[in-house]
């Protein structure tokens, strides 16, 4: 547009060009009539032979003769004086007609170079507004897919939110189940930073692989965003799973403060959940916990069986609190009661077995006891092997008669501790206590021993 502006001005300097020398031109001629010597002095003869003339027809005696050779001389000087300024008017003319043709033709090569390219700029600003119309259909189009693709995805979130929420915290995911959380929450993390749901997810998968430093700031994320929710209670299990981490024996930033002011909060929102209530009582009765409280134990370990009376976890726990040592109100009968009634809901269950082992040991039935190490020892799973070995192994050489037995236990023992396997839970006093009671252990110093060393004490 600034291009066809400058055209415009061309075209009125032309034109102003035009008037001017015309202008100049014209009074060309009366220069040229008035300054001229040649003509100027023909002018003057003719003045004087004017005057003569008059001066004769005033005397009117003068010679017919005289006035007619005046009156031929009079003659050529007017027709040397028109034909000069014939020839002039003629000039300009043409020059006139020359710089009108020179301006006309300007003025319409311009005029055309301009029409042209406002026709050329108008087939652009079409085809711009189409491409535009189309890219409005196209984002039309592509809104459309987002919204069904983010309609899905939160369905699909919300169904992967429930399965999470139904899975038992305290039991270990199966591989698979950890890859799909694993690639689940890479996948959902890079759509939306401050999404409960996300950190949720990697803290559970680091959890798993027992990374409890990265489990902890990605569950600590979760919590913090839930924090700042109006409503919390929907999010009371990821509340909880976050006391649980902080909770769970062989995780070296274990609180057990922290821990406990988490577990009221997810038990402020769900009082009856068996799975809270059970989780603090177990809290309450570590022998570790400096704020244990086993009368407290026992009121909540009471309230999760209320809520889910046949559940293996829930029945073995409360049996373990029952037969603790350190307990005032341990019961052995009652512990035993619990004990196969949790195994009668699963009966090949190696913690449960192993348990009820340690029981029966200290209950001085041995037989019974070792149908129920063998099975601890067959089905324990291959994540806490080890560390579930390292017990079981303890077991045998503390309370089994038989010498080679005892020989081969104390050996696996030395060997795992040499690989810095230790052992989480409930500790080994009741054992080392039946140990004393019955001295008949060649080696009582090294029972009391093994049985600190188990659990990473000197």
């Amino acid at each position: 547009m600034n291009k066809i502006f400058k055209q415009k001005w061309l075209i009125v300097i032309v034109c102003v060009f035009v008037v001017i020398f015309h202008s100049f031109t014209t009074i060309a001629i009366g220069n040229d009539e008035s300054d001229t010597n040649e003509t100027l002095q023909k002018k003057i003869d003719y003045l004087e032979y004017k005057e003569k003339y008059s001066e004769l027809e005033n005397r009117s005696k003068e010679s017919e003769l005289e006035l007619k050779v005046l009156q031929e001389k009079i003659d050529l000087g007017w027709n040397v004086l028109s034909e000069n300024a014939n020839r002039t008017s003629t000039i300009l003319v043409i020059i006139s007609i020359i710089l009108a043709f020179v301006g006309i033709f300007g003025l319409s090569w311009i005029y055309l170079r301009a029409t042209k390219e406002l026709e050329e700029m108008k087939n652009i600003h079409d085809e711009t507004k189409k491409i535009h119309e189309k890219m409005e259909e196209k984002k039309k189009e592509i809104n459309m897919l987002l919204e069904s693709a983010e309609k899905d995805l939160n369905e699909l979130n919300n169904r992967w939110t429930q399965k999470l929420k139904n899975t038992d915290i305290t039991k270990e995911l199966s591989p698979e189940m950890k890859k799909m959380v694993k690639q689940h929450a890479e996948l959902a993390i890079k759509k939306e930073e401050k999404d409960i749901m996300n950190w949720y997810n990697l803290g559970l998968n680091a959890r798993e692989d027992k990374k409890y430093a990265e489990a902890e700031k990605y569950l600590k994320s979760s919590v913090e965003l839930i924090e700042k929710e109006k409503d919390q209670k929907k999010y009371a299990w990821i509340i909880g799973s976050y006391a649980h981490l902080l909770s769970i024996s062989d995780n070296p930033n274990k609180d057990y403060r922290k821990a406990e002011e988490y577990h009221l909060k997810a038990l402020k929102s769900e009082p009856e959940s068996a799975l809270w209530n059970g989780s603090y009582a177990s809290l309450l009765s570590r022998s570790d916990n400096p704020n244990k409280d086993y009368k407290k134990a026992e009121e909540y370990h009471l309230k999760a069986l209320k809520s889910e009376p046949d559940d293996a976890l829930w029945n073995g726990s409360y049996a373990t609190l029952l037969s603790n040592p350190d307990n005032p109100n341990k019961d052995y009968k009652k512990a035993e009661e619990y004990h196969l009634k949790a195994l009668k809901s699963e009966p090949d269950n190696a913690i449960l077995n192993g348990g009820y082992a340690k029981l029966l040991f200290v209950l001085n039935q041995n037989s019974e006891a070792e149908k129920h190490w063998q099975k601890a020892f067959d089905n324990c799973d291959e994540v806490n092997k080890k560390s579930f070995l390292l017990k079981l192994y303890f077991y045998h050489y503390a309370h089994n008669k038989d010498d080679k037995v005892r020989k081969e236990s104390k050996t696996a023992i030395e060997k795992l501790l040499k690989e810095n396997v230790i052992s989480s839970g409930l500790g080994l006093a009741n054992n080392v206590k039946k140990v004393e009671e019955d001295n008949e252990h060649p080696d009582i110093e090294q029972v009391k021993k093994f049985a600190k060393q188990i659990f990473g004490e000197k």
